[in-house]
């Protein structure tokens, strides 16, 4: 459980500096590179299908589940 909020503070962290950097709008392939977290590289989507899950705790809800939101948001 501790594991788990480390690594949420830690990409919520890399999240904020990437918003300094990029404006509010994050590229998807920076998104999907995802942030270096001691020896592992954590991605926030993955490349497939667009679910994160954290490493630690497989039930987390994904940032992005598909690419049509139904919302007429374009996730792409």
């Amino acid at each position: 459980m501790i594991e788990d909020l480390v690594i949420r503070l830690a990409a919520f962290q890399w999240l904020s500096q990437q918003t300094d950097i990029h404006g509010d709008v994050l590229p998807r392939s920076l998104l999907q590179s995802g942030f270096k977290f001691g020896d592992d590289q954590i991605p926030l989507l993955y490349p497939m299908n667009g679910h994160f899950r954290v490493l630690t705790n497989p039930s987390t809800l994904p940032l992005v589940d598909r690419h049509d939101t139904g919302y007429g948001l374009d996730c792409n």
